[in-house]
């Protein structure tokens, strides 16, 4: 659930992203600032990874995601900014908020194909917060709109199958800045020609848009790292749900920047709007601890917070900042290297056995070493286990010690989304075959 909150961020820099536009809208036309806008992200983008190349790539075993999930993006893009001018400002942006609400049905509809129960408090918080929505946006049709009005449904619906896309994107472990970029890369190159094509290239920017470009793609840049974040690692209808905030930050925004009256039915729906995010909330809170309290009474005992560790393990090897530098000062040769965590055997017992594997070592040899965790710790453990129960020994040791079944399935799901170990190591980090072989140079004897 907490990656899910990453939304509301996404809310929020959207929102002054949106200010932004308007600071430039009167010289640069919308596929322009498509342009611009994804322009930076691929700028800012490169250069992080270029100032930790020794640790980060943008090399990906997943391109043909990338690619679907770019093409569909920037097509949602500029069909969305080709219905703006054609009808109502505010039924336009009623239709695009209705990804939410397919989303809600798709659910139900996996739901009862899995005969599971359906997610009907969530979506009944999405249900209210498209109400709000309606509230503060007053959408009304006239003559002409329908054309543009159902292209908006078709962009709500390409939303839809977007987000499925970062989601699978985040399953294979992408992180979200390589999402981000690969979408801002091919919006850049779109958006380039289509302004040459539509509107006559690019213009010129005045002191105020050149604040609104940068303000708007430093605010895209980071509001699209959010949104990935939220959809590709959390709960995709919460995250939907929590995504009508950026309405009440759009209000605030409009009062306090621009001087925008407020009116009460304005108000009224910005509230319903909050209610709603926070019924969801709760909603997800509560659904995470009935699963809980679920698999406790299949279990036959209690479940500990160290027993979600398992999944938190396999997320472990990917996209993770900590190791990505250990490798760097590996490949640099700083040593004697200290690495250490809190407790110094399950974040760091992890990335020492990652080591070993980069140095050529079994999985074998990699998890018995990573077991002695156990021997070193043994007067810590005996304390610890001294009142628990006998039978909940294998249950309660990861407390203090290690579990042999966690630690191999941290290394185990490295050939769940690669061939082989050497293939997750460039991936990961940019070891090449050439890198790792240098590695063993230094470090084997």
């Amino acid at each position: 659930m907490k990656q899910s909150l990453w939304a509301l961020a996404a809310a929020a820099l959207f929102s002054v992203m949106a200010a932004f536009v308007k600071l430039c809208s009167d010289v640069h036309g919308p596929i322009e600032m498509v342009f611009y806008r994804s322009l930076f992200g691929v700028l800012v983008i490169s250069l992080f990874v270029f100032r930790n190349r020794a640790t980060l790539t943008l090399k990906t075993p997943h391109i043909a995601g990338h690619i679907k999930r770019s093409v569909l993006g920037t097509l949602s893009i500029m069909l969305w900014f080709f219905t703006l001018g054609k009808m109502h400002f505010g039924t336009n942006m009623t239709l695009i908020y209705t990804t939410p609400l397919f989303m809600a049905a798709n659910f139900v509809i996996l739901a009862l194909m899995r005969h599971k129960p359906a997610p009907w408090a969530l979506v009944l918080a999405t249900i209210a917060g498209f109400t709000g929505v309606t509230i503060v946006l007053q959408p009304s049709f006239n003559e002409g709109e329908l054309i543009p009005a159902l292209i908006c449904l078709g962009v709500s619906l390409l939303d839809l199958v977007i987000y499925w896309q970062m989601k699978e994107l985040g399953d294979m472990k992408e992180p979200s800045w390589r999402i981000v970029f690969y979408f801002t890369l091919f919006g850049t190159i779109a958006g380039l020609i289509a302004c040459y094509v539509v509107e006559g290239g690019l213009h010129m920017p005045n002191a105020q848009g050149l604040v609104g470009i940068l303000g708007m793609g430093l605010c895209a840049t980071l509001g699209q790292i959010c949104t990935t974040r939220s959809y590709a690692y959390g709960n995709m209808l919460l995250s939907s749900c929590l995504g009508f905030s950026a309405i009440p930050f759009s209000v605030i925004i409009s009062f306090f920047w621009f001087g925008e009256s407020v009116t009460a039915a304005t108000l009224t729906g910005a509230a319903v709007i909050l209610c709603s995010g926070m019924m969801a909330t709760v909603a997800t809170k509560r659904t995470e601890a009935a699963e809980k309290a679920a698999y406790e009474a299949k279990a036959g005992h209690p479940v500990h917070d160290f027993y979600w560790f398992t999944d938190l393990y396999k997320q472990m090897p990917f996209g993770n900042p900590a190791y990505h530098e250990l490798f760097r000062l590996l490949e640099e040769h700083r040593v004697p290297l200290l690495f250490h965590c809190t407790c110094g055997k399950d974040r760091t017992g992890i990335a020492a056995m990652l080591v070993l594997l980069a140095l050529g070592v079994s999985r074998e040899d990699a998890i018995a070493d990573y077991m002695l965790t156990n021997v070193y710790r043994k007067a810590i453990i005996d304390k610890f286990m001294q009142d628990k129960p006998a039978d909940q020994y294998d249950l309660l040791l990861p407390v203090e010690g290690v579990s042999e079944s966690m630690g191999a399935g941290s290394i185990d799901v490295l050939l769940e989304k690669y061939p082989s170990y050497e293939a997750y190591f460039e991936a990961e980090y940019g070891l090449t075959t050439a890198r790792l072989a240098a590695l063993r140079d230094f470090y084997l004897e």
